[in-house]
């Protein structure tokens, strides 16, 4: 998100034959120690959190800050994840998980702090 903007939108797009079921949960991203932590955050709301999408369908998702970050950038992760339908007896289903960054610039440039 570009300095000021405290929305987006996420367009998703069931290609299928089927109906598609899905879930969007936002979280805080740091990465202390050169591993991702996600934790849980009311900062970024998204909208529908829940939806099926028919076939050949889309979905707009909204991406919505409830505060514009002021110090420096803020980072967050969406996760997106697919809920199948019940797989029938001797089948198996996979479902399908995307991680997706978004990044919130202040409104004001502030100076870069570098570690290494």
């Amino acid at each position: 998100m570009t300095p000021g903007q405290l929305t987006a939108v996420l367009t998703v797009i069931a290609d299928g034959n089927a109906e598609t079921s899905f879930q969007v949960r936002p979280y805080a991203w740091t990465q202390p120690n050169e591993s991702d932590q996600l934790t849980p955050t009311s900062e970024l709301a998204v909208s529908p959190p829940l939806g099926t999408i028919p076939p050949g369908g889309t979905q707009v998702i909204r991406l919505v800050l409830r505060q514009a970050p002021t110090a420096r950038e803020a980072n967050y992760r969406i996760l997106l994840d697919q809920i199948p339908p019940p797989a029938a007896p001797g089948t198996v289903r996979l479902a399908l998980r995307l991680s997706i960054p978004v990044f919130a610039e202040p409104a004001a440039r502030t100076a870069p702090q570098l570690q290494w």
